[in-house]
């Protein structure tokens, strides 16, 4: 049998190998205790964040990002999102305000820099994604061996609060002396469907590999049922595009021979820069105005927030009206549009969205040239491509970003950070069962 060795850079999947050999993409990369101790915190942070206070997100990504920083060496594996990035942070500068008469001296004067911490969760984040593309099979293996008994104990523990209502965080809210209202409680544990569903594709790549059905039951029901109870609407939706997304994938790997992340992510490109023109074309024509008659309230919100935003960023359709200024529009706009296209294009102007456009255009790209766990066997029977389950996880962001979040909220953008990094951390640990099942 025949072994060979690649770089991260060079793992792209290369078809179907002949029928009398077998090829294992393998990196030669070295064992790491250094990080497996900064991403194993990490990890362990991340479950306790889920279920306590996703805002907390920012805690882990932001340390393991420090601790990490020197993989901007090796960025070169990003190229094409990096450049995106880059390019989208000099116009958030160039658009961005320093408030009048600012006291430097005082800290606060810092947390309203909106601008400064998105530069500085830049630097801080995307080390995280380098170090997924650059943490060895061994290390991979050894952080999930730990953390997928972390998920299945979250999965389960967010299914018992959704199906109870919350029993468990509100008795411990009791305990640490700050109680909290029924209604309040459901409201903070809905938000653990959040992060599951953004680690879910991931580690059901790992779960099909080892052949482990009752954790696909388990985790699969959490995400599936628990939103149901909360009363979390965009988890939900976002496990139906996902799964969509999931199948085409599988189904279609290449169409034409060309990939099928390619599609869509010319698909997103364009529902990113045209949504903000359907909102305002469909306001015009006043088909607006039957919709809203027949949604409920939290859709009916969302709406109307996304139609005052539309005709205010056509008033600055180029340049929009200044960085993180949706604020300034309240009550019409309660902290920011919940649609980051309309958000971007509110603050950023066109110029803006199209970088943002851009940015997702070449992430999704990428996907096509991530670390392949693949494995051709003399008689084609093994065969993991984890492409279907990375496109269905930026489904699942995409839609949290397209309905529920602000585009500058640091601990949605550390979720984002970490959940790439698991990502590809579950590629890399599935490789290595495959690898150890067949004894190679």
């Amino acid at each position: 049998m025949k072994l060979q060795a690649l770089t991260p850079i060079d793992m792209d999947i290369r078809g179907m190998a002949p029928a009398d050999s077998a090829s294992v993409h393998v990196e030669s990369l070295k064992s790491s205790l250094y990080m497996r101790l900064v991403f194993g915190g990490m990890l362990v942070l991340f479950l306790l964040c889920t279920f306590a206070s996703p805002l907390g997100y920012i805690l882990p990504a932001t340390f393991a990002g420090l601790l990490c920083i020197g993989m901007w060496r090796h960025a070169q594996v990003i190229t094409g999102p990096v450049i995106a990035l880059g390019l989208a942070l000099i116009w958030i500068l160039y658009r961005a305000s320093v408030p009048e008469g600012a006291d430097f001296s005082n800290y606060e004067t810092y947390e309203k820099l909106v601008w400064l911490k998105a530069v500085l969760q830049a630097i801080c984040y995307v080390p995280l994604v380098i170090a997924g593309f650059r943490l060895s099979m061994t290390d991979a293996g050894a952080l999930m061996a730990g953390f997928k008994w972390g998920v299945l104990a979250l999965a389960a523990l967010a299914l018992f609060e959704a199906l109870t209502q919350a029993r468990i965080y509100m008795a411990l809210a009791d305990a640490l002396g700050m109680p909290i209202r029924p209604d309040l409680a459901v409201v903070k544990i809905s938000l653990m469907s959040y992060g599951l569903m953004m680690i879910y594709w991931p580690m059901m790549l790992y779960f099909n590999q080892t052949g482990a059905n009752l954790p696909r039951v388990l985790l699969t029901a959490s995400v599936a049922i628990a939103p149901f109870f909360t009363g979390a609407n965009a988890p939900t939706l976002a496990l139906v595009a996902s799964v969509i997304i999931f199948f085409v994938a599988r189904r279609w790997s290449t169409l034409r021979g060309v990939g099928i992340e390619k599609y869509i992510a010319i698909m997103v490109y364009g529902v990113i820069l045209g949504f903000p023109l359907l909102i305002k074309f469909a306001h015009e024509q006043g088909w607006l105005v039957a919709l809203k008659s027949n949604l409920p309230p939290s859709w009916l919100a969302r709406v109307e927030i996304w139609e005052y935003a539309a005709n205010r960023l056509f008033e600055k359709p180029l340049m929009g009206w200044g960085f993180d200024t949706s604020r300034m529009f309240s009550p019409h706009i309660p902290l920011h549009p919940h649609n980051m296209p309309v958000q971007a294009a509110l603050e950023l102007g066109y110029v803006g969205l199209v970088l943002v456009a851009v940015l997702w255009l070449v992430s999704i790209r990428r996907v096509g040239k991530t670390p392949d766990a693949q494995i051709i066997s003399p008689d084609h029977l093994l065969w993991t491509d984890p492409k279907p389950y990375m496109l269905a996880t930026m489904t699942a962001f995409f839609v949290f970003a397209f309905l529920s979040f602000g585009m500058w909220q640091e601990w949605f953008l550390a979720l984002a950070a970490m959940s790439i990094f698991i990502a590809l951390m579950t590629q890399k640990a599935s490789l290595q069962v495959i690898m150890y099942q067949n004894k190679l």
